[in-house]
């Protein structure tokens, strides 16, 4: 998780195609919000 935080572009793709239990959504909503002023993301 560390080398996305320091990446200008993320691009995220078939997000839904397995189910996340909630630890998972919680970790990826945390990857969104860490980014979210830092990279550009589609």
């Amino acid at each position: 998780m560390k080398r996305l935080r320091n990446v200008n572009l993320v691009i995220i793709d078939d997000l839904m195609f397995m189910a996340m239990d909630q630890r998972e959504a919680n970790l990826f909503f945390h990857l969104i919000n860490d980014l979210h002023d830092k990279a550009s993301i589609i």
